[in-house]
């Protein structure tokens, strides 16, 4: 389960499919109210609609939330891998009051609205809520980007090197890189990769 506040869709331009996004009024203490994405949407109520239909959570005891919503799959934790099926609660749920990661949209430099955010921030939760990291969208999408680009730059390099010197390499299943045997001695034999 994913909590997020109201104006987190919104904010990242994600696109629903079905119903509404959650509002001040739904992130109320203890509110059973859920978003879903498609691919949970899917499984779990095929070929029909999601809407106001009740799904059950084990947290640890059993609970179950009202589907007000349905948004489009998104890729939480890695770029490289989709993710499983995803249910969004409000942070109201917790009853806690207070989210842990935040994503603020901006016009022109975030970095220029840093000392802005973290003085709103102290504002709406004093003594109760640090900022420990702060960094943009493109600072994030390319430390998420490095390794498949690592990945990338690696076989290409092998590969490349491998024609050059006679010897064919394959991207096999997993990622995994190896020789693959050609019927020719020279780098022209070998296919392309």
């Amino acid at each position: 389960m994913e909590t997020v506040l109201p104006g987190y869709f919104e904010t990242l331009h994600s696109r629903m499919l079905e119903g509404r996004t959650f509002t001040e009024s739904d992130n109320a203490s203890r509110q059973k109210l859920a978003v879903i994405d498609h691919s949970l949407a899917e499984k779990v109520f095929p070929n029909q609609s999601a809407l106001e239909r009740r799904i059950c959570v084990f947290i640890p005891d059993p609970t179950w939330l009202r589907v007000i919503g349905v948004v489009e799959h998104q890729r939480l934790h890695s770029l490289a891998d989709p993710g499983r099926e995803q249910i969004f609660v409000t942070d109201g749920f917790w009853g806690i009051g207070i989210s842990r990661h935040w994503a603020i949209r901006t016009e022109g430099d975030p970095e220029n609205y840093a000392a802005i955010v973290r003085s709103e921030i102290a504002k709406f939760a004093p003594g109760r809520l640090a900022i420990t990291d702060m960094q943009t969208m493109d600072t994030t999408m390319s430390r998420e980007q490095a390794g498949t680009r690592f990945d990338l730059l690696l076989y290409w390099t092998v590969c490349h090197d491998c024609r050059v010197a006679g010897r064919g390499w394959t991207l096999r299943g997993g990622g995994e890189c190896g020789p693959a045997t050609y019927g020719g001695d020279r780098p022209s034999d070998s296919p392309r990769c």
